[in-house]
C-alpha cells in the first residue's frame, strides 16, 4: 500500500533511509491520512533520531514557538498597515 512512496524516493533519494514509527501498530496510507488519533512516536533520519517521544532532539521547539510568535506579531502589524 505504500508503493506511492517510491516516486518520492526518485525526487528525493536520500529519505529511501528514513522511518517513522506511528502510534498505531502497522497501518495503511489511507488510515494514517483520516485518522487524527495516530501520532509519530519516533523519526529516524539516514539513521539519526530527530523525534522521539514528543520531542525533537535536534531544535528547541519553545524557541521555535518564541520566534514563530515574534513574526506572527511583525506580519500582523504590517497587514494593519495595509488596511
Amino acid at each position: 500500500p505504500w508503493s506511492w512512496l517510491e516516486t518520492g524516493y526518485r525526487i528525493i533519494p536520500e529519505a529511501v533511509d528514513d522511518r517513522v514509527t506511528w502510534s498505531h501498530g502497522p497501518i495503511d496510507p489511507w488510515r494514517l491520512a483520516f485518522q487524527t488519533n495516530i501520532k509519530p512516536q519516533l523519526v529516524e533520519i539516514d539513521g539519526e533520531v530527530v523525534y522521539t517521544e514528543g520531542e525533537l532532539t535536534r531544535a528547541d521547539a519553545m524557541e521555535i514557538r518564541t520566534k514563530a510568535a515574534e513574526q506572527a506579531q511583525r506580519l500582523f502589524a504590517k497587514l494593519e498597515n495595509m488596511v
